[in-house]
């Protein structure tokens, strides 16, 4: 789960719209009591460098895990730029056609 404690994509589209954002800041749940109330395993990690262990620990166990990535809303982000940040690739077209600006 990557959480950022709210809706990031409706937060930026009523910013851009109505120049304020109403329900789009949210308060999580504990994932990690999550995961056990289902009986699965749960790890919240609070660095990066506990992402890849985290990671191969959930894998090599082979079951159910919920791995919980925490991390602060730094912006708002176009659909292009999310594309590139996921793949390492920028797309031209995609940069041409979109663009979000906020009040």
């Amino acid at each position: 789960v990557f959480n950022n404690g709210g809706y990031s994509i409706i937060r930026q589209r009523q910013d851009a719209k109505y120049g304020r954002n109403i329900g789009t800041v949210l308060t999580s749940p504990d994932y990690v009591k999550l995961a056990e109330a289902y009986g699965f395993k749960g790890i919240k990690i609070n660095t990066p460098d506990e992402l890849v262990p985290a990671i191969r620990k959930a894998l090599d166990d082979n079951t159910t895990w919920i791995i919980e990535v925490p991390f602060e809303f730094e912006g708002y982000r176009t659909p292009a730029e999310t594309e590139m940040l996921m793949t390492g690739k920028a797309s031209t077209d995609s940069w041409k056609k979109q663009s979000y600006e906020t009040k």
